[in-house]
C-alpha cells in the first residue's frame, strides 16, 4: 500500500466548499481503493429465493419449503448468496392476479425466514433498491403449475432487469444482465 495524498481542506462558508466536497470525496475513493485487501476476493452476487409449495394436505411446507432453498443453494455457483426469501404456501395453478397474497404460511413453523411472497418479490424487483439481481427457483413448476402464470412472473422479473434461476437446469452466471453490464 502507498502512502495516502493529503485530503483537501474545506472552507466552510464561500462558494468553493461544494467543489472541495467533491474533491474531499474524490479523495477519499482513491485511499478507499490503495487499500483494498488483495484477498478480497470477488463481490458476493445477491439473490433471492423464490418457493412455493401446496397446503398441508398435498405437502408439508416445513419439510418442502427448506429442501426447495437447500436445493437452491446447492445450485448456485461459488460467490452467489441468497440474500431474500419470499415463498407461498399456496396452489400452484391460482391466477397470476392471486398469487401471494395468501397467509397459508401463517398455519406453520416454518424454519425459513419469509420476506413475503410472490407479489412482494415482484414489487422488490420493480425498485431501483431491491436487494438481488436475480431469482432462484428449485424449478420452474415450483413457480407455477401454468405455464402461462409461470412464464408471465419470469417476463415481469426481466422487464426489472432480474433474472429467474432454475437450479433444476443449471446456473449460467452469463445469463445475469447486471453481471453483463457490470453494475452487479
Amino acid at each position: 500500500m502507498s502512502a495516502a495524498p493529503e485530503p483537501p481542506t474545506a472552507k466552510r462558508g464561500d462558494a468553493v466548499a461544494a467543489t472541495e466536497q467533491v474533491s474531499l470525496l474524490s479523495w477519499l475513493q482513491t485511499v478507499a481503493e490503495q487499500n483494498i485487501p488483495d484477498d478480497l476476493g470477488a463481490v458476493p452476487v445477491p439473490v433471492a429465493f423464490l418457493g412455493r409449495c401446496s397446503d398441508e394436505e398435498a405437502q408439508d411446507p416445513t419439510l418442502s419449503i427448506p429442501r426447495q432453498l437447500d436445493s437452491c443453494r446447492r445450485g448456485l455457483p461459488d460467490g452467489f448468496v441468497i440474500v431474500a426469501h419470499f415463498y407461498d404456501v399456496e396452489s400452484g395453478r391460482k391466477s397470476a392476479e392471486t398469487r401471494g397474497h395468501g397467509a397459508g404460511h401463517e398455519q406453520f413453523d416454518i424454519p425459513v425466514p419469509r420476506d413475503g411472497g410472490v407479489a412482494d418479490l415482484l414489487g422488490e424487483a420493480r425498485r431501483a433498491d431491491r436487494r438481488f439481481v436475480a431469482v432462484i427457483c428449485e424449478s420452474i413448476d415450483r413457480v407455477s403449475r401454468l405455464t402461462y402464470v409461470g412464464t408471465r412472473i419470469e417476463h415481469e422479473l426481466e422487464q426489472s432487469g432480474v433474472v429467474l434461476l432454475a437450479a433444476d437446469e443449471g446456473v449460467d452466471p452469463a445469463v445475469i444482465p447486471a453481471l453483463a453490464e457490470g453494475v452487479g
